[in-house]
């Protein structure tokens, strides 16, 4: 099978796992027929969804983002705008070995005690499906399918089926996703576990996954 490089493409991977007929565009939707128009209406809500779920390499970005002039009201004291492509977080702070874990995010800022410039990596909003890994394919079309399948076919157990799918692709993908990041051996001194175990609610979330 031809590696798909379009929206479109991934679309039909979608509806040939709910066993329903091609289609041959999705922007716009082939006029008439509700299979292109839901493909359209979940597209994009599938492909973010797949992205925040894991923290995938093609997809992540690193800045430095100046702080706001106007402070959080109490707790924090500094307050950063995410950028408008922001998906998740992949790690605050220059270091990887120790990486900055107070942090909340309220709205579109993320609040923390952490001096201007804030150094974040995150996942960003990423749509280019000819960058797109092919584990990142098979996980959004099964996606796409899910969210489709009650639309489609009236089968809430397809629907569950499909997702059930997508999660099982989802943890291959991420191993093979993780394999082309170096281990790093952390070593801690018993004074950072106990920093790093006091204070207010981390949110933070390991690129290991």
């Amino acid at each position: 099978m031809t590696r798909p490089t379009s929206s479109t493409a991934i679309a039909n991977l979608a509806l040939r796992h709910l066993k329903n007929a091609p289609i041959t565009s999705i922007s716009p939707p082939d006029s008439d027929s509700k299979a292109a128009a839901s493909c359209a209406a979940w597209y994009d809500q599938s492909r973010r969804h797949c992205l925040e779920d894991h923290p995938w390499n093609f997809a992540t970005k690193r800045v430095e983002i100046a702080a706001e002039n106007d402070e959080p009201v109490f707790e924090y004291l500094k307050k950063y705008q995410v950028p408008s492509d922001f998906i998740r977080v992949g790690r605050l702070g220059e270091s990887w070995y120790d990486p900055e874990r107070d942090y909340e995010i309220e709205g579109d800022y993320i609040i923390t005690d952490v001096t201007t410039p804030l150094k974040l990596v995150y996942v960003y909003d990423f749509e280019n499906v000819s960058k797109f890994s092919s584990k990142f394919i098979s996980c959004l079309a099964y996606k796409l399918a899910a969210n489709m399948a009650y639309e489609l076919t009236g089968n809430a157990s397809l629907k569950d089926g499909m997702e059930q799918l997508y999660r099982s692709e989802l943890t291959s993908a991420a191993s093979v996703d993780g394999q082309n990041r170096p281990t790093r051996r952390i070593q801690k001194s018993k004074l950072a576990d106990a920093r790093q175990n006091l204070g207010r609610y981390r949110n933070w979330q390991s690129w290991e996954t």
